[in-house]
């Protein structure tokens, strides 16, 4: 199990993308709104353990604990403001429920680098 409650002490958006098309120009544009703000735990994961979980390697990988309930798929990315600096994660596959109960949700992610 992750731990208690009381580590879950980062606070993450999850957000949806949206696909516009400016009607003056034709130009595509990218928007991302928040759809969900919860307490989460981001643990930099260490270079073996991003080797292990798939991640590329360059990329900074993390892994993102939360209390279950809370699901993030693939076409969502989660926002992450830690020390004045907003990171962008992209999570990679299904998430793991370590305690099996359905309390906790544990993800792999990567930083996109994308705005």
């Amino acid at each position: 199990m992750p731990g208690p409650i009381g580590r879950l002490r980062h606070r993450i958006a999850i957000q949806d993308r949206s696909d516009t098309v400016d009607p003056q120009t034709g130009a595509q544009a990218v928007a991302w709104s928040t759809v969900a703000t919860v307490w989460a735990r981001v643990d930099p994961m260490t270079s073996r353990e991003a080797i292990e979980a798939g991640v590329a390697v360059g990329s900074l990988g993390y892994r993102i604990t939360m209390r279950g309930g809370t699901d993030v798929t693939s076409d969502q990315r989660i926002s992450w403001t830690h020390r004045g600096t907003t990171r962008l994660l992209q999570v990679e596959g299904l998430p793991r429920d370590p305690s099996g109960d359905g309390h906790w949700s544990v993800y792999e992610a990567t930083e996109t680098g994308d705005t």
